[in-house]
């Protein structure tokens, strides 16, 4: 007999929670505005990001993005951080880090055909760069600074 009285509150809680969930398809909001979510990333149109690296040109003008640890360490956060630094330092910076990896590169065998270091700045599509059949070349390409790789 309890169960039955508290019958009409059970259907119009769940009316009510229904309804809640529901009210966003009413109207186009400015922002995001579902129930329970705060975040904006779902219902703003992105820019396509700009990503900074090092890449090492050979002889024959292939490039080579450079690993994190022969910028920095293991770290790749650490290794953005200290190539988007330079680049924002100037071009002081910029050389100075340029020729700080190519004395590294040096010493390496498998870099051995190497004759130039890139600071590289590079625009993708991120929705289509982690797409299965997305394209992985970037949009555009802009070189920040560049030195040689001086031979032993």
């Amino acid at each position: 007999m309890l169960l039955m009285e508290w019958r009409p509150f059970a259907y119009v809680f769940s009316s009510l929670i229904v309804a809640l969930v529901l009210v966003p398809l009413l109207y186009a909001p400015l922002q995001d505005s579902y129930p329970l979510s705060s975040y904006p990333m779902f219902s703003v149109e992105r820019d396509k990001p700009w990503v900074r690296h090092m890449r090492a040109v050979d002889t024959q003008g292939r490039s080579k993005r450079l690993p994190p640890h022969m910028i920095a360490n293991e770290e790749v956060m650490q290794a953005a951080v200290l190539v988007n630094r330079a680049v924002n330092d100037g071009p002081e910076q910029c050389i100075a880090l340029c020729q700080r990896v190519s004395s590294r590169l040096r010493e390496r065998s498998e870099w051995a055909l190497s004759k130039r270091i890139e600071i590289v700045s590079e625009q993708f599509d991120a929705v289509q760069y982690f797409l299965p059949t997305g394209k992985h070349q970037s949009l555009q390409s802009v070189v920040d600074c560049q030195c040689k790789v001086r031979q032993p």
